[in-house]
């Protein structure tokens, strides 16, 4: 347990399932872990669009009886916090007040990786019903 880490945010780059570039707002403190895979984004690359809901990955903090869990995006696969036992310093605010914590992948990848989504397109009869 420690201070918490700055807030910041930069322009990060969100590579989608298909390979595509994206612009997103990422926190410094996180990237700076090179943990959640991405790169600094320059400004010709296209903001995330709202259709696409990024990939995350469920993370734990195991203390005693306390567990907590979090969701973090992935920028990018393959990157170090899908391999088990890997962690990464994320804030927690605890009783109003915010520290940092070590969060852990404590099960396979493939079991707490939230894939990217997409919204189910509708047809114009679907839309109208």
């Amino acid at each position: 347990m420690g201070s918490a880490l700055s807030r910041n945010r930069i322009a990060w780059t969100y590579t989608d399932d298909v390979g595509q570039h994206w612009r997103v707002n990422a926190l410094k403190a996180y990237t700076d872990q090179n943990k959640l895979g991405g790169s600094p984004a320059a400004a010709t690359v296209a903001p995330l669009p709202a259709s696409i809901k990024p990939r995350r990955i469920q993370l734990r903090y195991v203390r005693a009886a306390n567990i907590l869990r979090r969701s973090v995006v992935v920028y990018s696969v393959p990157c170090p916090i899908l391999t088990v036992g890997a962690s990464v310093t994320l804030n927690v605010s605890i009783n109003n007040v915010l520290q940092s914590w070590a969060f852990f992948n404590a099960q396979a990848p493939r079991t707490v990786l939230v894939p990217e989504r997409h919204p189910i397109k509708r047809s114009a009869t679907q839309q109208s019903a």
